[in-house]
């Protein structure tokens, strides 16, 4: 009979930080595996009869004085038993390097103190999504005892989306004047003016201001500040956040032709995951990255707003091009499903790995 592994997972919000790092994963195994009882809560239970039998704790980015006072007081259970505590972070959290525009970086600096010691000297394991975010916490916390498991998107969520002749009805509606998409949050943006207008997308605001007439841009959820006026216009479309689960169908909805992930150069962006590319790629839309480490895989990467507009006029000048970027886009997806054994089995890893075996620089990816 196989042994029954009891864990318990802590997600820190239902966005997509939540879904892809802990209650995804959670959900596959538990979904097919008897032997495995993951609860996955939002709070931390403080009764000692709920951790009898549970050999992992996973928390997604603890961070308060409250998480500090929670984790000094599970140390009594750890002292009488082989419970392992994970410590989930998939961005960088520490303020002086979460740059200025972003609208994270007071309250980060506020817990910054608690970060540390909570990383150094109450969890096991830190656990990332990529081999950069990963050297980034060994050198900042000397804690070498850093993983990493990849992003992965759930088949289940956006599989269904894609077929060759949906890709060529929308070249051939959209041929005079393409519609290409930007699916960003608020946070890349310097909407307070803190870093004097400068942020992820300084660097393209020209290119889209002067082609609104050749081009249908479309920002899903936020856009830069200095093109309001062209929003106010209707002569750039901006579709605003329901929920997770909708954010496919709303995507398919808008029928966009290319998918821009545009980054400025700074360590907080060298140390992104790649979810913008694998969610492009598992839609079959053709995508255009930035030429940063996240991006090391993309079929299509800039630097600047002109490699951009090269780009763009490469993978639409016509349809046979177009396609063979869409099923490209497609087969890399097709690697990249959550479900996959490879990659659910990085997960099932994690939490059932011999605790025998030294935790340092142990990697899943």
């Amino acid at each position: 009979m196989k042994p029954i592994h009891k864990i318990l997972s802590v997600n820190a919000d239902r966005f997509a930080c939540g879904h892809y790092r802990i209650i995804w994963p959670d959900q596959v195994i538990n979904s097919r595996h008897e032997n495995f009882q993951i609860n996955t809560l939002e709070a931390l239970p403080t009764f000692p009869s709920f951790y009898e039998g549970i050999s992992k704790i996973k928390v997604q980015r603890p961070c308060s004085s409250q998480h500090i006072k929670y984790f000094q007081w599970l140390q009594e259970i750890k002292n009488k038993t082989n419970l392992k505590v994970i410590y989930e972070v998939d961005d960088i959290i520490l303020s002086e390097d979460i740059p200025k525009y972003n609208s994270n970086k007071d309250f980060f600096h506020s817990q910054r103190e608690n970060i540390i010691s909570l990383m150094k000297y109450f969890c096991d394991e830190i656990l990332t999504p990529s081999v950069i975010l990963s050297e980034y916490y060994k050198d900042k916390t000397g804690n070498n005892n850093v993983s990493v498991i990849p992003n992965y998107v759930p088949k289940i969520w956006m599989d269904r989306f894609f077929s060759e002749e949906k890709m060529l009805d929308r070249y051939t509606k959209s041929k005079s004047k393409p519609k290409i998409l930007f699916p960003v949050s608020a946070s890349h943006f310097d909407y307070k003016n803190k870093n004097n207008g400068l942020d992820d997308f300084t660097h393209i605001t020209d290119l889209i201001t002067k082609t609104v007439d050749d081009f249908e841009w479309i920002f899903f959820t936020s856009y830069p500040l200095s093109l309001h006026k062209l929003v106010t216009e209707g002569k750039i479309k901006c579709y605003s956040f329901q929920n997770i689960y909708d954010y496919p169908y709303i995507i398919d909805k808008i029928e966009p032709n290319l998918i821009v992930a545009p980054l400025s150069d700074s360590i907080f962006n060298q140390c992104k995951s790649d979810i913008k590319l694998k969610e492009a790629c598992s839609m079959g839309i053709p995508s255009i990255m930035q030429d940063l480490a996240p991006y090391k895989k993309a079929f299509l990467k800039f630097k600047t707003g002109s490699e951009l507009a090269d780009l763009i006029k490469l993978t639409l000048k016509d349809e046979s091009s177009y396609i063979n970027y869409c099923k490209e886009a497609r087969s890399f997806a097709e690697d990249n499903w959550l479900e996959n054994e490879e990659n659910i089995g990085k997960h099932i890893a994690c939490y059932t790995k011999n605790d025998s075996v030294p935790l340092n620089n142990l990697s899943y990816y």
